[in-house]
């Protein structure tokens, strides 16, 4: 079954998404959301956000894959939760982001220590002043990306 959905970008809106067993591909480009609520289950997530401000984002996902893409006019502030899933973040090097890892759970990888980021605790920072992308991500039997090689899918 597949949806195209058109949303207008003029207005503020709350969006949530319950995708389970299925593949979900959200172009949400130039989109302005007050809330985005993405509860996934066993299957793949693909958010595709440039231009677009996410001042609420919060992901579930359980056994799947989660993939985030930006550009430098996103605004995003939020958290993903992960079980038995991976995560991928595309990021360009222009903006200002930070990445926060909850959990020192050893079942959650991630690359965030080879990316040259700033460490400070639990978060890893690019850039100065007020970050665009603010991502808390905490996970079991799962995998975090920054800047994947090949970029987000």
């Amino acid at each position: 079954q597949a949806w195209d959905v058109v949303l207008p970008t003029d207005v503020a809106l709350d969006l949530g998404v319950d995708a389970n067993a299925a593949s979900s591909d959200l172009a949400l480009d130039g989109a302005n959301l007050t809330s985005l609520h993405i509860d996934a289950n066993a299957g793949e997530i693909t958010i595709g956000l440039p231009g677009a401000s996410v001042e609420d984002f919060s992901v579930d996902a359980n056994a799947g894959s989660i993939s985030i893409a930006t550009d430098a006019s996103t605004t995003l502030a939020g958290s993903v939760e992960m079980n038995a899933g991976s995560l991928e973040l595309c990021v360009p090097d222009s903006v200002t982001f930070a990445i926060t890892i909850e959990d020192d759970n050893v079942t959650f990888g991630h690359n965030l220590d080879e990316s040259g980021l700033a460490r400070q605790g639990n978060t890893w920072r690019s850039g100065d002043g007020v970050a665009a992308v603010t991502l808390d991500a905490n996970g079991n039997a799962a995998s975090f990306s920054l800047n994947p090689d090949g970029g987000c899918s």
